[in-house]
C-alpha cells in the first residue's frame, strides 16, 4: 500500500508574559494513501494533490476568519507539508 506521511512542520505558539517553557514534541502527522490512484494520469495526479492539500489542511489547523496573525504561518505550513509529502510520492516512471 502507498502511503505518504504528512507533518506539520510549523508550529504556531502564542506565548503570554508568563509563559516560562514550552516543550514541543513531535509535529503532527497524517498518512494519506494513494494506492488507489493511478498517477500515470492527470486525474490520479489530480486526485493525491487533492488528498495531500486536504490533510495539509487539517495537520497545519486552519486559522479562523479573524486570526489574520496567524494566517502568514498557516500558509508557510501547508506549503511545507505539501512539498515534503510530494517528495515521498513514488511517481511512476515515464
Amino acid at each position: 500500500m502507498k502511503i505518504v506521511t504528512m507533518a506539520g512542520v510549523c508550529v504556531v505558539a502564542t506565548f503570554t508574559a508568563a509563559a516560562h517553557a514550552v516543550s514541543f514534541g513531535d509535529p503532527p502527522s497524517m498518512k494519506v494513501a494513494y494506492s488507489d490512484l493511478n498517477l500515470t494520469t492527470r486525474p490520479g495526479k489530480d486526485a493525491l494533490l487533492r488528498r495531500i492539500q486536504w490533510a495539509a489542511d487539517l495537520v497545519c489547523g486552519a486559522p479562523g476568519p479573524r486570526e489574520l496573525a496567524q494566517s502568514t504561518s498557516y500558509r508557510n505550513c501547508v506549503t511545507n507539508a505539501t512539498n515534503g509529502a510530494l517528495s515521498q510520492v513514488k511517481w511512476p516512471q515515464s
